[in-house]
């Protein structure tokens, strides 16, 4: 990868091992493969095995988020801050601000709450901020996407990425994801003018 220019900063890792050897082999192929942020969702009674990893290899954890259902510890903003308290920096959190929006978290207060603990980001704008909101580029739906965007420029927040996964009409979204990609650029380029 490094010899074609290709780098991986993050990748999505279900659910890291808990244990010591299954732990060791994703740390390794992190380092084999560079990169500097694991998203996954581990249980949280191995999250003092994965921070030795972390720490030893100098790869982050982003703790990621699905609903209330599918993660009931993760899901709001201040569980995952709760779970963060008192482990090394590497330990912090890659939100869905999708389901936070369907679970009923505002991405702006959450954003605020996580504050430095935030490592990655994984931004939705929705057409309604209800349960039932889907996927719209970012910018065109209810959840204020700009302000988002402003927010962690004005906590200094610098994440190893900003992930789209653009999920609603999967068979044929590429038009909806580039308008996302364009209004990213539009708006970081006229923050950074600011």
């Amino acid at each position: 990868m490094d010899a074609a220019g290709v780098r991986m900063p993050a990748c999505f890792y279900a659910q890291i091992p808990g244990d010591e050897a299954g732990c060791r082999k994703v740390f390794e192929f992190g380092r084999k493969m560079g990169i500097e942020t694991f998203i996954s969702e581990p249980p949280a009674e191995s999250l003092d095995v994965i921070e030795r990893f972390c720490d030893e290899y100098k790869i982050n954890l982003g703790i990621h988020n699905h609903g209330p259902e599918q993660s009931p510890v993760y899901w709001k903003p201040e569980n995952v801050l709760e779970v963060c308290k008192n482990r090394s920096k590497r330990i912090g959190a890659c939100p869905d601000t999708g389901y936070w929006i369907r679970a009923g978290v505002d991405p702006i207060k959450g954003i605020r709450t996580l504050g430095d603990r935030l490592i990655t980001i994984q931004p939705h704008d929705l057409d309604v901020l209800s349960p039932e909101g889907h996927d719209v580029p970012w910018g065109t739906g209810k959840a204020e996407f700009r302000k988002m965007l402003e927010e962690l420029h004005r906590l200094g927040i610098k994440p190893t990425t900003i992930g789209l996964e653009y999920s609603y009409d999967f068979l044929d979204n590429m038009p909806e994801s580039a308008e996302c990609f364009e209004f990213f650029n539009r708006v970081t380029l006229e923050m950074a003018a600011e």
